[in-house]
């Protein structure tokens, strides 16, 4: 077996058999650090990847996708209102006028509590 990986090492170096194999085993501690150096390498980059999708990212919480776990702020709001007006543009394209109305409904809701927390966060900031 010896001779087998001596020979996976390169051609068989050295003035006589004795120093030969001391090739060999330095040859073998390379190769061996090489596999360790990969090893660790791959390890290092499975590690980022489970890292990258199951902690928060760019400061955002995971309590945050609870219910009631965001804040109600006027940016927020607008968020929500955003979101409903392209459902309303949806609605309309398909449509859809019956639920057109109910959105639309919503949406007044949603920007007279935008107007009423923006007008509070100014106050108070």
């Amino acid at each position: 077996m010896w001779r087998l990986w001596a020979k996976a090492l390169g051609q068989k170096e050295g003035r006589d058999e004795k120093e030969a194999d001391k090739i060999a085993v330095i040859r073998s501690l390379i190769m061996f650090q090489l596999v360790l150096t990969n090893l660790f390498i791959i390890s290092g980059n499975v590690l980022s990847f489970y890292k990258h999708f199951n902690e928060p990212q760019m400061g955002f919480r995971l309590d945050e996708y609870e219910f009631n776990g965001r804040e109600v702020t006027p940016t927020n709001l607008l968020l929500l209102i955003s979101e409903m007006e392209g459902t309303y543009q949806n609605l309309k394209y398909m449509g859809f006028k019956e639920d057109m109305d109910t959105i639309n409904e919503m949406k007044g809701r949603y920007y007279k509590l935008y107007f009423k927390t923006k007008k509070e966060w100014q106050s108070t900031n």
